[in-house]
């Protein structure tokens, strides 16, 4: 039986990966934007501004960790997100 359960998770490990395992925080931030229909500019409080959102965006700058727990707070998701 132990090694059934072994052959089995690592075969759920290898075909099903987690929910979220490739998605970059970009592509994060993006999504949650679309879903919640917000520009920009409606995260610039966020990010300390319209342009810091933009930088971001295109790859110009990682997220801070107080970003980071400005995101979770407004779209009350976990960090665990943005933290890898």
């Amino acid at each position: 039986m132990q090694i059934i359960g072994e052959n089995l998770e690592q075969y759920d490990s290898e075909h099903y990966p987690p929910i979220g395992y490739n998605v970059s925080d970009i592509n994060m931030v993006k999504y949650l934007m679309k879903s919640h229909d917000l520009n920009q500019v409606d995260l610039a409080d966020i990010f300390g501004g319209q342009a810091n959102v933009s930088k971001f965006l295109n790859g110009e700058r990682p997220l801070s960790k107080k970003q980071i727990a400005g995101l979770k707070k407004k779209f009350r998701i976990s960090a665990d997100f943005f933290v890898r």
